[in-house]
């Protein structure tokens, strides 16, 4: 599981501060940060294609030493704390293929991937999760963003298995709604907020709005 919140720039003595404090970080934080700090496994032959598409978008090598993570670029070494949160993330996804726990038949929970993260690079962090849920990697994402949901729709192959939900808090609890489209996902509030953006910029334009 990987929280909404990063852990990469937070991993030296956390979990020892962890076992013996009481800090405002839940299991799921200790969780993750063991995974990343677990020695580089030697069976793991990973996911190629998912490390070669990550590489790039890294700029850089990442490094542990201490507890502590470092991007080693061509111009040096950064400590993980400066470098940009968007970066870590996608340093996060590279430690766990790299640690082994990204295998066929494993399950990634990932909160809010979008958080932060440079909307340049949405597109190639979809596709890395798709190409590991083609390897049997089981891939679980919470998302409020409209580009990240499209990339799905658009890069998604007619054999990828991709499902859609959307959760309706109603007068009886809480309704669960799936469908194996985007087009078809209703209630979509996430697609009703640009689709009023997008009125408003046709009003601005043109001075009407567009037709239902």
């Amino acid at each position: 599981f990987i929280p909404a919140i990063d852990m990469m720039a937070h991993t030296r003595r956390f979990l020892s501060t962890y076992d013996n404090y009481d800090i405002p970080f839940d299991q799921t934080h200790r969780d993750i940060v063991s995974l990343l700090l677990s020695p580089e496994s030697r069976n793991v032959k990973g996911d190629n294609v998912a490390q070669a598409i990550l590489s790039p978008l890294l700029g850089g090598t990442v490094t542990e030493e201490g507890e502590q993570f470092y991007l080693q670029t061509a111009t040096g070494r950064q400590p993980m704390q400066l470098v940009a949160e968007g970066v870590r993330k996608i340093a996060t996804l590279s430690q766990l293929l790299k640690n082994g726990f990204l295998r066929p038949g494993d399950t990634l929970f990932w909160d809010e991937p979008e958080a932060n993260l440079n909307p340049k690079l949405m597109d190639e962090v979809v596709g890395v999760l798709l190409t590991l849920a083609r390897s049997g990697v089981q891939v679980f994402l919470a998302t409020h963003s409209y580009v990240i949901l499209k990339e799905f729709d658009l890069q998604a192959e007619t054999t990828d298995a991709v499902r859609y939900f959307a959760l309706e808090h109603t007068e009886n609890g809480t309704v669960a709604h799936a469908t194996d489209t985007y087009a078809d996902l209703a209630p979509n509030p996430i697609a009703e907020q640009f689709d009023r953006l997008y009125d408003l910029e046709l009003t601005r334009a043109t001075g009407r709005k567009r037709r239902a």
